[in-house]
């Protein structure tokens, strides 16, 4: 389970499992290390401290959407924007109207750009929309929840008994389309 610190991500497990297996505290930051907990026979959970290192086995845009990487440290938002706005229409969330009247498609400085402008973003020198604070700020809105990046996953190769997947998706609080 990968979140920012003081989200309740070891509540979680030891909720998802019925009872404490994992070590709990009011205080943020509590967790100190990775744990391995086996919630059925082919299901692992990873509760890890809320600040971990990047996985090198992870595109670097995913790092920073998932909050990761520390945004501070980005260079450049466009890449994990692009990254985003490949899964998610951000355009329609934030209602976004193009700045470019010949503008075709979004591509994640036009949403930048886009965003400035509806935001009132502009730099000191020059008067030019800041499209890099803008960039940042969306990332933000990502990492902290306001704009979400998922992926389902495919229960066939999980071989995850289909009895105990609904019994596991019963104990969490969210409401999912019924299939048919």
């Amino acid at each position: 389970i990968n979140a920012e610190y003081g989200v309740g991500k070891s509540t979680l497990i030891n909720a998802l499992k019925g009872k404490k297996v994992v070590s709990t505290s009011a205080t943020p930051g509590h967790t100190k290390h990775l744990q391995t907990i086996f919630l059925t026979s082919h299901l692992r959970l990873c509760d890890c401290p809320g600040l971990i290192f990047p996985a090198l086995d992870m595109p670097k845009e995913l790092q920073v959407l998932m909050g990761i990487f520390p945004i501070a440290q980005v260079r450049e938002p466009y890449s994990a924007i692009r990254f985003m706005a490949e899964y998610v229409p951000i355009e329609e969330i934030y209602k976004l109207e193009p700045v470019e009247a010949e503008q075709k498609f979004w591509s994640s400085w036009a949403l930048c750009e886009s965003y400035a402008k509806k935001r009132g973003y502009y730099s000191s020198r020059g008067g030019r929309l800041d499209v890099y604070r803008a960039g940042n700020e969306i990332l933000r809105d990502v990492v902290n929840g306001r704009l979400t990046l998922y992926f389902n996953p495919d229960t066939t190769s999980l071989n995850v008994d289909s009895s105990r997947l609904a019994e596991i998706q019963d104990m969490l609080p969210i409401s999912r389309p019924q299939p048919g």
